[in-house]
């Protein structure tokens, strides 16, 4: 049963300036997923990445506010999404048994899905958010509705 669904869409042109500054993709990539990328990664492929995170987080119904770290969602090959930490145990809580994700780049925007997948629906919350990534950095606040 299909207990979510995320989609995110990033600028490629606005990640760019965001992909040089120091330490940016030692913020929303984990050690592996740097790892597995070449020296000097394309701006689109790290683009996906954040934007698939991204579609992970709204499929979740939760977002970076609520005091989830981009670590806690990890890439795999194949589409495959790996929850750690206080994700992994809102997942179980929630009766979530896999996520499947895939992601794109087209016309100077990467953009990515995820679709939550589990036994049973549970209480759901819906996630809305206006405003760019680099908002979200500042404080931007989410809109969170029951």
């Amino acid at each position: 049963m299909i207990l979510g669904v995320g989609f995110d869409i990033v600028s490629l042109e606005r990640f760019g300036a965001l992909k040089d500054r120091e330490g940016f993709l030692a913020e929303i990539l984990t050690r592996s997923e740097r790892s597995a990328l070449p020296d000097l990664p394309p701006v689109s492929q790290c683009a996906v990445a954040l934007a698939t995170k991204e579609a992970v987080l709204k499929a979740l119904g939760c977002g970076l506010s609520l005091g989830w770290r981009w670590h806690d969602i990890e890439l795999r090959a194949g589409g495959r999404v790996e929850l750690a930490g206080d994700l992994q145990s809102l997942a179980a809580q929630e009766g979530i048994a896999g996520i499947r994700s895939a992601g794109a780049c087209a016309h100077g925007y990467a953009m990515a899905w995820a679709i939550i997948e589990g036994d049973s629906p549970s209480r759901r919350k819906t996630v809305s958010n206006i405003g760019s990534y680099e908002d979200r950095l500042n404080g931007f606040d989410w809109k969170i509705s029951e």
